[in-house]
């Protein structure tokens, strides 16, 4: 194997990881996102609104999953962080 396929070799191994390493994270942030209708944080409800994309960067290349978004209801309710 000359020089030029070994580069060729560990570019193609490279993606197969980064790809299976994307799909580990993308299936373990979505099984952490259960479907609920309500959640409880630090003693508040938070009910379910809608679903966003969220994005992060990680060793594998950027990665998004569809969250679920929770917000909580009344006069007292805090704008959530952005």
């Amino acid at each position: 194997m000359d020089a030029a396929q070994f580069r060729s070799f560990l570019s193609t191994l490279r993606g197969l990881v980064n790809g299976v390493g994307r799909e580990v994270v993308e299936r373990v942030l979505e099984e952490q996102d259960s479907p609920r209708a309500s959640i409880v944080v630090d003693g508040a409800r938070l009910r379910f609104r809608a679903c966003s994309d969220k994005a992060w960067l990680t060793a594998f290349a950027w990665v998004t999953v569809r969250r679920r978004c929770y917000r909580a209801e009344g006069p007292d309710a805090e704008e959530p962080r952005r």
